[in-house]
């Protein structure tokens, strides 16, 4: 080495030599630093496509689920408005202040109208009509057409905006077309959280029906949101709803399409960005990026004009190299969330400062101490569980559990393990960096949304006025048990002279008549039975395993106690109200769980001719009174 120095300082002492070594270096050295800015810009830019495409994939899913859940809610609603025939409700102001009231408990819905076979307005929540016109001519037909009870969904115009409707049919007893109820859903709630995700200027966030209507856009990308003549615009949609969809752009650019189907309704969600919008940010790193590289050209022609300079400028990029670890250090001291180095043991290796501002705990008092102290006793096993899965550095464990702050108060934390990478990947990795976040806030909502959706399926099985059972909860209650159960009774029971009685009092006195019998119904009625409205003033009880002798005892008793309460009749001698109660069992020849109603609706209709406040059992009955009796006489005994 000591013999070829002098021979290399000789040969770089001649001009012509020096300058042709100073030209290769500076060419291969600019070649590299060209070369990887281009290589760095071109992986920079097909990993941002990618990453795009999977946030807007997935966002795509997430919105998806998001108007599933928000569409099923008003379906809901519908459906309960549907089961109770607004349009034969005696009293139209009370059926406004229920639509209204739906109206108020779901913020999606703007308005509900219902509207008779004729297109007639018959109660809405709104003073004015919220349906007119092509839109409401339409849905008319639709339903006309069709005895489908499926929720129907459709676009509108409402004071030349473009809107989006939910109707469903209403249906008369004998089957036929009765009318419609419609929703018109509160777009403004869904273009407030789509315009929140960041997609650019002329990124956009569709709501489709699978037969590419537009129901509602973000923002308006379409030519029109409409045809002249009113009819919705389309959206032409993929052969295959999953992927990514890549489109030429108006501007001659590409527009990435991410498409996801809700998993209960008819409709798409479609989340689109530009590419100019996508690679905005790498755009900014590529000029980042060229200017570096044009600062490292001129180093290095200055590093080759001046070979003396190399000790100052290895000083420089050492303490470049310093600045940007002070910087990490930086970010990791002062992040949100708690970062925290675990020995196999669970005790604290490093804690982060955030722990102050999440734990109340500082840092150096938790050092050496077992994390498992922080963790309720309750929660300890599962978050043990996932830390002992952890075999992988690759793989993530996530628990979810208690703990108490430094001022005891409680708070629901969500921590993220994972195996620290050895340097010497032969080694097992001995230590566990983990990530503590608070999600009190996140877990109360969650909870409050549980709540809520029990909340909305007791109301889809509940009766409002009397809180029993509902029609359809009786129903499918009979008919499970009527095909699993040897020994069956049914008691239905009519309130008599009630009509009567609310012309005489009102209809408040008539509800809360109704809702003292409701009353005594439930507390007569087994553990293993049903009570229910069956519908206006009459009421059914279902007994599992009970013989029909066992049911007359029960229904005597139901008669006793609802004539116990001394609700002062109609008649003129105020005698209080009674009930008539038509009990059968469950026997042979009953094939369906239609003969055994039918069999009490008999046996009913015997009690009321017979002289009304009386039990009468299908086995009481006289031969010659065996005839099956039509309903609408049963309603004319009153």
């Amino acid at each position: 080495m000591s013999q070829h120095a002098p021979r290399l300082a000789r040969l770089l002492s001649r001009p012509m030599s020096a300058a042709i070594v100073v030209a290769l270096f500076v060419a291969a050295m600019s070649g590299s630093v060209i070369g990887l800015v281009a290589w760095k810009a071109a992986t920079a830019r097909t990993s941002e496509l990618a990453q795009r495409s999977v946030a807007i994939e997935n966002l795509a899913h997430s919105l998806a689920e998001q108007a599933s859940h928000a569409i099923q809610s008003v379906d809901v609603a519908l459906s309960n408005i549907v089961d109770a025939r607004p349009l034969q409700a005696p009293d139209p102001g009370r059926a406004q202040r229920r639509l209204s009231d739906i109206v108020a408990r779901l913020p999606q819905i703007r308005a509900i109208a219902v509207f008779d076979a004729e297109g007639n307005t018959g109660v809405s929540s709104l003073a004015d009509a919220a349906l007119a016109g092509d839109a409401l001519a339409s849905n008319l037909a639709y339903h006309r057409d069709r005895a489908d009870p499926a929720l129907h969904i459709f676009a509108l115009r409402i004071a030349g905006q473009s809107g989006v409707g939910l109707s469903k049919r209403l249906t008369n007893a004998d089957g036929g077309f009765a009318g419609i109820v419609v929703a018109i859903i509160n777009t403004e709630q869904f273009s407030t959280l789509y315009q929140s995700f960041q997609l650019g200027k002329r990124g956009n966030v569709s709501i489709l029906r699978t037969d590419g209507v537009v129901l509602m856009q973000s923002k308006p990308t379409l030519s029109a949101t409409a045809s002249p003549r009113g009819d919705p615009a389309l959206h032409a949609l993929p052969a295959k709803l999953t992927g990514l969809h890549k489109v030429v752009a108006r501007d001659g650019g590409f527009r990435h399409y991410g498409y996801a189907k809700a998993p209960r309704y008819p409709i798409v969600v479609a989340v689109s960005q530009h590419d100019d919008d996508i690679l905005q940010g790498w755009r900014d790193g590529l000029r980042s990026d060229i200017a570096v590289a044009a600062l490292l050209l001129c180093c290095i022609v200055l590093l080759a004009a001046l070979l003396t300079s190399q000790f100052r400028l290895r000083m420089s990029i050492e303490r470049a190299l310093r600045e940007r670890e002070t910087r990490y250090r930086l970010l990791a001291d002062n992040i949100a969330d708690v970062v925290m180095l675990l020995g196999r043991d669970g005790k604290f290796l490093y804690v982060s400062p955030s722990s102050q501002a999440v734990l109340g705990f500082e840092p150096r008092r938790l050092l050496g101490q077992s994390c498992f102290d922080l963790v309720q006793p309750a929660d300890i096993r599962s978050v043990r569980r996932a830390a002992a899965q952890l075999t992988n550095p690759a793989e993530t464990r996530t628990a979810l559990f208690r703990t108490l702050r430094a001022d005891r108060s409680e708070a629901w934390v969500e921590v993220n393990f994972k195996l620290a990478a050895s340097i010497d990947a032969d080694a097992d990795a001995d230590e566990i960096v983990a990530v503590l976040r608070d999600v009190t806030e996140r877990h109360k909502m969650e909870e409050e949304l549980k709540a809520l959706n029990f909340r909305l399926a007791e109301l889809a099985t509940t009766d409002g006025l009397t809180e029993l059972a509902n029609r359809r909860t009786m129903d499918g209650f009979l008919r499970l048990h009527f095909a699993a159960q040897d020994q069956l009774s049914l008691m239905l029971l009519d309130v008599d002279h009630f009509k009567r009685f609310n012309d005489k009092f009102g209809h408040q006195a008539g509800d809360a008549c109704l809702k003292r019998i409701a009353k005594v119904l439930a507390e007569a009625t087994p553990a293993t039975g049903l009570a229910a409205r069956y519908g206006g003033e009459e009421f059914a009880v279902i007994l599992p395993g009970v013989g029909e002798q066992d049911a007359v005892e029960i229904a005597e008793t139901v008669r006793r106690n609802i004539a116990a309460l001394e609700i002062a009749g109609a008649s003129d001698d105020r005698s209080p109200v009674t009930v008539s109660i038509g009990i059968a069992g469950k026997s042979a020849a009953m094939r369906m769980e239609e003969d055994i109603v039918l069999a009490a609706d008999l046996a009913l209709y015997q009690a009321k001719r017979s002289g009304r406040n009386r039990s009468v059992a299908v086995s009481m009955q006289a031969e010659e009174d065996s005839a099956i009796v039509p309903l609408n006489r049963l309603a004319s005994a009153g």
